[in-house]
């Protein structure tokens, strides 16, 4: 034998393992969206569906990519699917049929989903945009929509004035304010994150750890939470914690620019500056650093858009769980 081919057969071939999971394709959905290449996104999204086939924001995810390439009817099939199948609990759902059977000019139905998720859906994640939404099926239905109460909007004023005594130092106030809030509204993540805030402005570092934790384990995948406690953590020295959860962080992949925003400030101060270059670098090149965090994802909106996430229902961390220090919620 030639003694080339001997030295090739004898060498050991170093194979590096394949991680075939919902993350991998969730990952590989995310570059095809940054890149407009819509076939390959859904492709990969219905993959991440066939890996975790409960998770209902992996469907959301693909109902939201059929929305942008038109086929509203088959993304309507998934969302109601997710309501009466895997989580009736995610209002979002009816927010995202709503902006559907207005694109299909179908407003009376878009009304009915609009008035279900403003009267059910507790955070208000898409309030601004439910509002632009009412004002259009005002115009197109030549009447106003008939709308007992908002939800999300219940105790917003509090919380508003509650981030106000924050920036203003007043951290005490605020403390009994967003308290107040609580006992009224328990599932009310934003204010509890901010109430977390506070406490570790005021010194109680365990209390707010705490507080933190009890966003997490409504939450788990809270990126705001799971930022502010990175930063805690550096702020106290705790090296192991920091670290433990920053390798869960380096794994999130969040979609929508108030949240890359985010991760990537949060990265900047423990230090991850490559981490943070490579968020602000994303920002950058969609043009959605310079008007600010809330700015449209994936490409400018039609009449509302879905905003693909890993888990959760803001933005997700990839692995285990799949939703400010440096800019308050």
């Amino acid at each position: 034998m030639n003694p080339r081919k001997r030295m090739v057969a004898g060498r050991r071939t170093k194979v590096i393992p394949l991680s075939l999971d919902a993350t991998f394709f969730f990952e590989r959905a995310v570059q095809s969206l940054d890149r407009y290449h819509y076939d390959k996104a859904l492709k990969y999204f219905r993959r991440a569906v066939e890996y975790e086939p409960e998770n209902p924001v992996n469907h959301c995810n693909m109902a939201g990519i059929l929305s942008e390439m038109g086929r509203y009817e088959e993304s309507n099939d998934i969302l109601r699917s997710v309501l009466e199948r895997i989580d009736p609990g995610m209002t979002e759902c009816h927010y995202y049929l709503a902006n559907n059977y207005a694109n299909m000019e179908l407003f009376e139905a878009a009304e009915e989903s609009l008035v279900t998720y403003l009267e059910n859906d507790p955070d208000g994640q898409f309030l601004d945009e439910a509002d632009e939404l009412l004002d259009l099926l005002v115009y197109e239905l030549k009447r106003p929509t008939k709308l007992s109460t908002i939800k999300a909007k219940e105790s917003l004023y509090e919380h508003d004035k509650a981030r106000e005594l924050l920036e203003a130092g007043r951290f005490s106030e605020a403390v009994r304010l967003l308290e107040d809030i609580l006992v009224q509204k328990p599932d009310f993540l934003a204010a509890r994150n901010n109430l977390g805030l506070a406490y570790y402005y005021m010194g109680l570092f365990d209390k707010s750890v705490q507080t933190i934790g009890e966003v997490l384990k409504a939450e788990p995948g809270n990126l705001h939470a799971l930022c502010n406690l990175a930063i805690f953590y550096q702020h106290v020295n705790r090296r192991e914690d920091l670290a433990s959860l920053l390798s869960l962080l380096k794994k999130t992949i969040p979609i929508h620019p108030e949240h890359v925003f985010k991760l990537g400030t949060t990265m900047g101060i423990v230090g991850e500056h490559r981490e943070a270059y490579i968020h602000f670098t994303r920002l950058l090149r969609k043009g959605e650093l310079s008007g600010g965090a809330e700015l449209a994802s994936l490409r400018g909106r039609r009449v509302g858009e879905h905003r693909p996430v890993r888990r959760g229902r803001a933005s997700l961390a990839a692995g285990e769980a799949s939703r400010r220090v440096a800019g308050r919620r």
